[in-house]
Formats: structure tokens, sequence, C-alpha cells
């Protein structure tokens, strides 16, 4: 079982286009906020409660760096939704946390001020 971060709420929004690459974002992330700003900014990762750090470990990004802070990312939260739901092959999560992700994920979509798609089994 894999770890789902809390929801952080009142983190700027950010409504501008997802370009999300692996070895620009987590690198830029680890830099600014290290390890955990790496865990906030995904919907889950693989071990225990500590982040670990290495970049494998993390799925489903939805939030961004700007200013040295973490922003949530309103395609972001929308394309984790999709992938967790099966869009683009799905993702490769133990079933047993898939919930959770979803319930997270869903939490943004309230503060986004917007109604999230039903979870698919």
């Amino acid at each position: 079982m894999g770890t789902v971060p809390r929801v952080r709420k009142g983190q700027e929004v950010d409504d501008g286009d997802w370009y999300w690459d692996d070895k620009r974002d987590i690198d830029a992330i680890v830099e600014a906020l290290g390890w955990r700003g790496v865990a906030d900014a995904h919907a889950w990762y693989d071990v225990g409660s500590r982040p670990p750090e290495r970049k494998q470990a993390y799925k489903l990004p939805h939030h961004t760096l700007r200013r040295g802070k973490l922003a949530l990312s309103r395609r972001g939260v929308q394309r984790a939704m999709a992938a967790l739901n099966g869009a683009r092959g799905g993702t490769d999560l133990p079933d047993a946390d898939r919930r959770r992700v979803y319930n997270h994920l869903k939490a943004h979509y309230k503060e986004l001020g917007e109604e999230p798609p039903e979870f698919k089994e």
C-alpha cells in the first residue's frame, strides 16, 4: 500500500497549460522544497509515511512550482483524475489505494469549484 498525501488547502491555483516533465519538475521541486515537496505535488507515492528519494516512487503529479511554492494546477488535477479513471493507459496503483487517491483529487476538484467525475473501479 502506498501513501496519499493530505490535501493542503489555500494554495495558489495555476490555470495555465500542464507540461509536466519528471526530470525538470521533480528536480526543481527537490531543490526548492526537498522530497516532502515532491510528495505534496503528487497524489500517491509507494512507501510508508516518509517520502522516498527516488522519482519513480511518485504518481499522478498535479501541483507545479511557482515562485518557490507549490501551486495547484487545474489541468494537472484534471489529468491526474483522468489517468486514475483509465485515460492514457490508466495507472498501476494498488487497488487498495485507488479510492483514497480519488478522494484526494476529488477534494481538489471541490477546492477548484468543479464537480469531480465519478470514480471508475
